[in-house]
């Protein structure tokens, strides 16, 4: 074996190790997964979860994380929960309000809801949406962080149909989608558009929050 060979090997060694403390990292500090495919798909063109369109409710301040995590509470155990109490009992906040990811994820898990923050990076559009069907097939809300490097802000989706998403938006101020699930339907295209650039500290996000 040449010098040249073992240096590489040694290198390879020990990005290899470096990397696995990376992940290990997130996944026990930050609570996040990573996405390398989108699984089987499992051929639906529409499916809807089972909500109360009571619970579109309209948040106040940085309270966008708790109103989801409200919907996923319902929508996972049947369970109806204050979203101002759900906030003030997350600790992990911003200066601004605002709820880290794994704040929620934490919270969950406290219920019961194995909520994991899963990094989507990786995938294609297609592959996304595939991930976000196959989630929503499983009877699996999820939560989307959407923005730009501006602005951050969680949604709950709940369904879909052929090119759209039904999406739970506790900034929309009436529900815009009738007898459908959530308070807004929106255009796939527009969905991941907002999702893919989310931007916090100039780093793009790809994160939703499911089991």
């Amino acid at each position: 074996m040449t010098k040249q060979l073992k240096s590489f090997l040694n290198i390879t060694v020990i990005l290899l190790i470096l990397i696995s403390m990376v992940l290990l990292v997130l996944i026990r500090v930050f609570d996040i997964e990573i996405v390398f495919s989108p699984g089987l798909t499992k051929n639906k063109s529409l499916y809807e979860l089972k909500w109360n369109s009571k619970l579109n409710r309209i948040q106040e301040g940085n309270t966008c994380g708790a109103h989801s995590v409200m919907a996923v509470l319902y929508l996972e155990k049947n369970e109806i929960k204050d979203p101002y109490k759900i906030y003030e009992a997350i600790n992990e906040k911003l200066g601004n309000g605002y709820i880290y990811p794994w704040g929620l994820t934490r919270y969950l898990k406290n219920k019961s809801i194995k909520a994991k923050n899963y990094y989507l990076g990786l995938l294609s559009n297609k592959q996304k949406e595939q991930w976000i069907k196959n989630k929503i097939i499983n009877e699996i809300p999820i939560i989307i962080i959407i923005g730009n490097s501006k602005y951050l802000h969680y949604i709950t989706v709940m369904g879909f149909n052929t090119n759209e998403y039904f999406v739970y938006d506790s900034l929309v101020k009436s529900d815009m989608n009738g007898d459908l699930p959530g308070n807004i339907t929106v255009p796939a295209l527009e969905l991941l558009n907002k999702w893919n650039n989310a931007v916090f500290k100039g780093i793009h996000l790809n994160l939703s929050i499911s089991q």
